[in-house]
């Protein structure tokens, strides 16, 4: 497996790993794992399987919410998971890969989170953007 950068939340004592599961000659198309680990033992809480590549890493918010993307030659998603439970809470399909680790900021009191979406060998050739969305406010 490859892996991406990590996540880890001091609120919920979780790591957060993406990663890929390519194997040569295995007559089947890469996979993609969001997994959840206690890192004090090692223990897989959750985790959740998609087709095509889990390759950039996810970012978590003192919210409770974990975001990150997957890519394939489909389709690319992005993904809002409860950071304790794994329970979806929301996808975006981006129309194409996303290869790049999202970043979480604020303008004027309000939380955003952004994450680019493109091409490139592994996926579809898309717009090749930087999408942004704006968080529920608490």
């Amino acid at each position: 497996a490859n892996y991406g950068p990590l996540a880890y939340s001091p609120r919920t004592g979780l790591l957060y790993v993406n990663a890929i599961a390519e194997p040569t000659n295995a007559g089947r198309p890469a996979k993609g794992y969001f997994s959840a680990y206690d890192p004090a033992t090692g223990e897989l809480v959750w985790q959740k399987i998609f087709d095509g590549w889990g390759q950039a890493g996810p970012v978590v918010t003192a919210g409770g919410v974990v975001f990150v993307g997957s890519g394939s030659n489909i389709a690319g998603y992005f993904f809002a998971y409860d950071a304790k439970t794994g329970d979806l809470l929301w996808k975006y399909n981006t129309g194409a890969g996303v290869f790049s680790s999202p970043s979480v900021y604020m303008v004027n009191g309000e939380q955003f989170v952004a994450v680019g979406s493109g091409g490139g060998e592994r996926g579809r050739r898309g717009g090749d953007l930087i999408l942004s969305f704006a968080l529920p406010k608490p």
